[in-house]
């Protein structure tokens, strides 16, 4: 599993963390912070909406849920970002490209601003229900 992000990720993280003045978006210590388990859970549960977990760093994420060293906590943060925006950028246009597969089969993807999205998410006090609906 790669955790490096691709340059349209790359600056969409930019863009999300930007609005955030650099500092983390969801989280101060990963036990501080409720909204942790119950996203990673949501993520491992991808199958359920036809996506791959695996897309989304579970495992990492698992790994580093009990960080507490500022770096550690940082790169949790990111992580998560990450695999959020991913997240619902594939629930809204799915993970395949079928362009790719075959180029007679063509999708325009409906228009849909993940970083806005996520932003909005870092907001809310349970942001799975969102993410659920």
């Amino acid at each position: 599993m790669t955790t490096n992000p691709s340059a349209h990720r790359q600056q969409a993280l930019r863009e999300l963390y930007g609005r955030h003045d650099w500092q983390p978006a969801w989280l101060e210590t990963a036990r501080t912070d409720q909204r942790l388990g119950p996203l990673i859970e949501l993520l491992e549960n991808a199958t359920r909406h036809g996506l791959d977990p695996d897309r989304y760093h579970t495992g990492e994420l698992r790994l580093c849920a009990d960080a507490t060293r500022p770096e550690h906590l940082a790169r949790l943060d990111v992580l998560l970002s990450d695999a959020l925006l991913r997240y619902s950028r594939d629930q809204r246009t799915g993970e395949a490209d079928l362009s790719r597969l075959d180029r007679q089969w063509h999708h325009d993807p409906p228009q849909f601003n993940a970083v806005d999205y996520v932003d909005t998410l870092t907001r809310q006090p349970d942001p799975v229900l969102q993410l659920a609906a």
